[in-house]
C-alpha cells in the first residue's frame, strides 16, 4: 500500500507551510510519497525552503512550475505524477492530525468507498480552534447536499483511490469551486463518496481566503455545477457546462458583502467578541435577508441530513 500526498503552494507564510508539511511527515503510516508543487517560482525564500525539505527527505518530490498556473493546474500536475494506490489532498496552511491517513484508509476500505473526507477543527490564523464540523457521512446525503449547491466534503481532507483522481482530474473551468465539481464528476462515474466521522484535520480559516476574494467566480461556478448535476440526473450524461445558469451582478455584489460580514462574524466569534459577532450577523441580515437565510439553509440541511443518518 502506498499513499501519494499532493499539495500546491503559493504565497502561504513559511511558518504555516512548515507546520503543514511536518504534519504529513509525522503520520503514523509512513509509506507515502509527498508531491509538492511550487506554483510561485519567483518567490526565492519559498524555493530555498522547499529545497531543504527535498534534500532531507527522500519521499518528498518538489515540482517547480515555470510560471504561476493556479491551484487547479498544479493539482492536476501532481495527480499525473502520483504513483500511489491512494491519493490524499493537503493544503499548505492546514495541519493533518497524526493518525489521519491511518484512519482514512481503514474507513475507506471498511465502507467500500472510493473517495472520503473527514471532520475538521476550524482554527483561526493563530491556530486557535473556534469550532468543529459534524459532516454527513454517507454517499446518499453527500449527494443531496451537492444537489442543493453546497459541498459536503472538505477539500483538504480528500482521500481516495488513485483511480478516482486519475479518471476525473480537476476541471480547469470550475473556478474556485473545483472541489465541488470534482465530487459531482466522481459521483457521475459511479464512485462512492463518504466522510470519516473522526476529526482528522485542523483547517485554517483566513480573512484573505480565496473564497472571499474570488466570490464572483465561485458563485457562478456553483450555479453551473448545480445545473450540470441537474442535467446529469435527467440524461445520465455528465458535462460541466460553463454556460449554464449564471449569477447576476447584483447577486454577486450581495454575495461578496455577505461573505465579508460572515468572515468578520467568524473572526469575532473565534476571539470571543460575541457582541461584534452579532453586529456583523445583523448587518448581513439587513443587507440581504434572503441571502442570509439561504446561507443558514445549507447549514440547516447538513444538520437535518446528519440527524437522519444517526437515526438510520
Amino acid at each position: 500500500m502506498k499513499i501519494s500526498v499532493i499539495m500546491s503552494v503559493y504565497n502561504e507564510p513559511l511558518c504555516w507551510l512548515e507546520q503543514s508539511i511536518d504534519s504529513v511527515l509525522n503520520q503514523t503510516i509512513p509509506v507515502f510519497e509527498f508531491i509538492i508543487v511550487n506554483d510561485n517560482p519567483d518567490r526565492v525564500e519559498l524555493n530555498d525552503f522547499l529545497k531543504k525539505y527535498e534534500e532531507n527527505y527522500s519521499n518528498i518530490i518538489i515540482i517547480k512550475n515555470i510560471e504561476n498556473i493556479g491551484l487547479i493546474g498544479s493539482l492536476n500536475i501532481a495527480i499525473i505524477k502520483a504513483s500511489g494506490d491512494y491519493i490524499a489532498r493537503m493544503d499548505a496552511d492546514d495541519i493533518s492530525l497524526a493518525n489521519r491517513f491511518e484512519l482514512q484508509v481503514k474507513y475507506l476500505n471498511e465502507q467500500n468507498s472510493d473517495l472520503i473526507g473527514s471532520n475538521i477543527n476550524f482554527v483561526d490564523e493563530k491556530g486557535i480552534k473556534f469550532a468543529q464540523s459534524d459532516k454527513v457521512l454517507t454517499h446518499k446525503y453527500i449527494l443531496k447536499l451537492l444537489e442543493s449547491g453546497t459541498i459536503a466534503i472538505v477539500h483538504p481532507t480528500f482521500f481516495g483511490k488513485a483511480a478516482v483522481f486519475k479518471n476525473c482530474f480537476y476541471n480547469e473551468n470550475a473556478f474556485y469551486a473545483e472541489d465541488m465539481e470534482f465530487l459531482v464528476h466522481a459521483s457521475s462515474r459511479g464512485y462512492i463518496l463518504g466522510n470519516c466521522p473522526q476529526v482528522l484535520l485542523n483547517c485554517r480559516y483566513s480573512n484573505s481566503s480565496i473564497t472571499k476574494l474570488k466570490t464572483i467566480q465561485m458563485e457562478n461556478t456553483v450555479q453551473n455545477i448545480k445545473y450540470s448535476f441537474k442535467m446529469f440526473k435527467k440524461t445520465r450524461e455528465y458535462a460541466f457546462l460553463v454556460k449554464g445558469n449564471s449569477v447576476s451582478t447584483t447577486e454577486n455584489s450581495t454575495a461578496i458583502l455577505i461573505k465579508e460580514y460572515f468572515s468578520n462574524a467568524r473572526s469575532n466569534y473565534s476571539e470571543k467578541k460575541y457582541i461584534k459577532m452579532v453586529y456583523f450577523l445583523t448587518k448581513a441580515f439587513i443587507s440581504s435577508p434572503s441571502s442570509f437565510i439561504n446561507s443558514f439553509r445549507y447549514r440547516a440541511l447538513s444538520i437535518y441530513y446528519r440527524f437522519l443518518e444517526k437515526l438510520s
